[in-house]
């Protein structure tokens, strides 16, 4: 693969692994667009961890407290707030979890349809529209300050953990964003818009992880590959936080709408050379 379809594909998959528009299915797009007839597995799996990168680094202070905390709940044998928000993680990852396993290869016959995919666009649009009069909680809005996030969880409740999870499993369709499901969800049933979007990043990590161990037994030769996708590894990273920082902002803003016009206006013009 050439230097420049791997920065082409790095810049796709950064942006639209957080922007809500379905970062497979633009993959898949672009793939076929530059010419290539088969997934590229390898890339599609270095990609992805370039843009997990990007997550564990931008909350690595909420990881951290998570991880010492409930590690010394575990040796104290108490219950603290961080067990109840990892609970409340694994919550949220069990849906897509369970049912990727399940169903692993049928959704991915299905990514090769640019039909569903465009009809996951249409779709997710319409979902993003509706976030539109979300009355969500009004908590701090400063979301930068990754420590006070944790705060946030307290007003995360079992339900609205189940709620986003359900979404995020949707996200197995092609043309489903996943960021897109689990953010407006959040929204939805109540959450802010800092909680909703914190939460979905964080249980997109353990989600993109599981699914990347189980594509890499398919993948031959997976180390040998990785120095020649170095280009792809560095823009999905650099762009993948430019698209992390841009959704927060517009999140904070109430303005996922705006990407809503966008799906449709592609979902249409995939039908029209499909159909025309």
């Amino acid at each position: 693969m050439e230097y420049i379809d791997e920065l082409i594909l790095g810049l796709v998959q950064g942006l639209t692994e957080f922007l809500p528009v379905s970062s497979k299915g633009h993959l898949v797009l672009t793939q076929k667009f530059l010419g290539y007839e088969v997934h590229d597995l390898a890339l599609d799996l270095i990609l992805h961890l370039g843009t997990l990168l990007v997550i564990v680094s931008y909350y690595f202070p909420l990881f951290k407290k998570l991880f010492l905390e409930t590690f010394q709940a575990a040796i104290q044998r108490k219950m603290n707030p961080s067990v109840r928000i990892v609970g409340l993680i694994i919550l949220g990852v069990l849906p897509a979890g369970s049912i990727g396993l399940m169903f692993k290869s049928y959704f991915e016959q299905l990514f090769q349809s640019v039909e569903y995919t465009a009809y996951g666009f249409i779709f997710v649009g319409f979902v993003l529209w509706s976030t539109r009069k979300a009355k969500s909680t009004s908590i701090k809005t400063n979301f930068d300050d990754t420590q006070d996030m944790y705060h946030d969880f307290a007003h995360i409740t079992w339900k609205n953990a189940l709620v986003v999870g359900c979404a995020q499993a949707f996200a197995l369709v092609p043309g489903v964003s996943r960021s897109g499901m689990t953010i407006s969800a959040g929204l939805l049933s109540g959450l802010s818009g800092r909680a909703a979007s914190s939460f979905s990043f964080l249980i997109s990590v353990p989600t993109i992880l599981g699914a990347a161990i189980l594509k890499l037994r398919d993948v031959e030769n997976f180390g040998e590959q990785i120095p020649s996708y170095g280009v792809g590894f560095v823009s999905a990273l650099i762009f993948g936080w430019i698209g992390l920082v841009t959704i927060l902002k517009l999140v904070k803003k109430r303005r996922l709408e705006y990407f809503s016009i966008y799906l449709w206006i592609l979902a249409i013009i995939l039908l029209a050379q499909i159909h025309l």
